[in-house]
């Protein structure tokens, strides 16, 4: 999972460390994403871009990013494109932090918000589980498909050359 970070230059080391214990101890393959510099002139767009790219963010040090004006952009992009923010204390206690990246990672809440609470009727909740039941068989068929015609294209090919061979068409030593 992407995530991008916001953070100060000088707590860089601390971040990534931190990120690194994570993954770690919480079995869980997170990327971190720093920006190098925010003082190249096309940095707005690299940051936004990355950001695009990322599952969600993480404000590392929140309230030594309130000091950057570059960290308080790279949030309120972050808030424009709607992508969900963590913050993440460089000392103390980041139990609740930690919790909230694991789960995003496991995208459990929005699995079971989808078929846990009365927001869904039992009558839709069986439709949903028919689509995908349908949407999973119709990708089977496809795949099935798609490896039948490659499986009679490799063995045309192998049975041509068995003919051509057997022919004397081409001696064996071109092949």
């Amino acid at each position: 999972m992407r995530v991008f970070v916001v953070h100060r230059s000088s707590e860089r080391t601390e971040a990534q460390r931190w990120f690194r214990e994570v993954n770690s101890r919480d079995g869980v393959t997170i990327v971190p994403i720093f920006l190098n510099s925010s003082s190249t002139e096309n940095w707005e767009n690299v940051a936004k871009n990355e950001i695009k790219k990322s599952e969600l963010v993480a404000v590392f040090s929140p309230k030594s990013c309130e000091s950057s004006e570059n960290a308080k952009l790279e949030i309120s992009i972050a808030s424009e494109l709607g992508k969900k923010i963590i913050e993440v204390s460089a000392a103390g206690s980041n139990e609740e932090s930690q919790a909230e990246l694991v789960q995003a990672y496991h995208f459990q809440d929005e699995f079971e918000g989808c078929f846990d609470g009365g927001s869904y009727s039992s009558q839709t909740k069986f439709e949903m589980y028919k689509l995908m039941v349908e949407t999973s068989e119709e990708l089977v068929r496809r795949r099935q498909i798609t490896n039948g015609f490659f499986i009679t294209i490799v063995g045309g090919l192998v049975t041509g050359l068995g003919f051509i061979l057997k022919e004397k068409i081409v001696s064996s030593e071109y092949i």
